[in-house]
């Protein structure tokens, strides 16, 4: 079965950078349930946000060429999840950091402090590094397929 290069890029966009962001980030906690779950949280290095949609505007861009209205409708969608993943997420998950601290200190919020989970963003070194991801693993799938 031939799976299209606009469906494969992404894929494999994902698993390259959450396994390098696996590699890179030694803090998970040791045992196979709490390393499994480190494999699906958002934030770190490398933005897999940021490699999925670089994969998938380097395969259009190479397939359809950079003039098509497909690559700029690709591009412009990779420009929005970037903005997202840099600057929305990345405060809430500031802010979601301050959340948690003012609650810990109150006694009747504290144990509402573990179970509150943190979405984290990315800076903008990670997010480059997930768009140079992103455009290899796009480039090779083009070259490939």
């Amino acid at each position: 079965m031939h799976f299209p290069e606009y469906l494969v890029a992404p894929l494999l966009g994902w698993i390259a950078a959450q396994g390098m962001k696996y590699g890179i980030d030694h803090r998970h906690v040791i045992g196979l349930k709490n390393n499994l779950r480190y494999m699906y949280r958002a934030g770190g290095m490398p933005s897999t946000h940021s490699a999925i949609v670089a994969s998938v505007v380097t395969v259009v861009g190479f397939t359809s060429g950079v003039n098509s209205a497909i690559f700029g409708v690709s591009a412009l969608f990779a420009a929005i999840v970037i903005y997202d993943a840099m600057n929305v997420r990345y405060s809430v998950g500031v802010q979601g950091e301050l959340l948690k601290k003012i609650i810990e200190h109150d006694k009747e919020l504290r144990k509402e402090a573990d179970s509150l989970y943190v979405v984290h963003g990315h800076t903008l070194t990670q997010t480059a590094a997930g768009v140079l991801v992103g455009f290899v693993v796009g480039l090779i799938v083009y070259l490939v397929h």
